[in-house]
């Protein structure tokens, strides 16, 4: 998916902004989708964190470049439910990415 696409497709999606935040650099407000996923149990009964699933432009001025960021240092911070404070929340994995779109997962 090109740039052009994707910005196009997060501004009619976008349900707000998240602010990036990398180590040893400068904090940035994107527009995102952010789709909240709601808790579940493992194996054993035990409740887990919820997910959240993060969606930018894959591009380091009006996005989040897939190669600058560095798994477990960097963190993303937004409304992990709607209407409350913001929170710091970890990048735990890349789960998709192109030359338009970058999809994270944080929780």
């Amino acid at each position: 998916m090109n740039k052009t696409l994707t910005q196009s497709m997060i501004n009619v999606l976008k349900t707000g902004t998240v602010v990036y935040k990398p180590a040893g650099g400068s904090d940035r407000t994107i527009d995102a989708i952010v789709t909240r996923l709601t808790p579940g149990k493992n194996a054993d009964g035990h409740t887990f964190t919820p997910v959240t699933v993060i969606c930018v432009l894959n591009d380091s001025t009006d996005g989040i470049a897939s190669d600058e960021i560095n798994i477990g240092t960097d963190r993303i911070e937004y409304s992990v439910r709607h209407g409350q404070a913001t929170q710091e929340r970890a990048i735990h994995k890349i789960t998709h990415h192109d030359e338009g779109i970058l999809r994270l997962e944080v929780c």
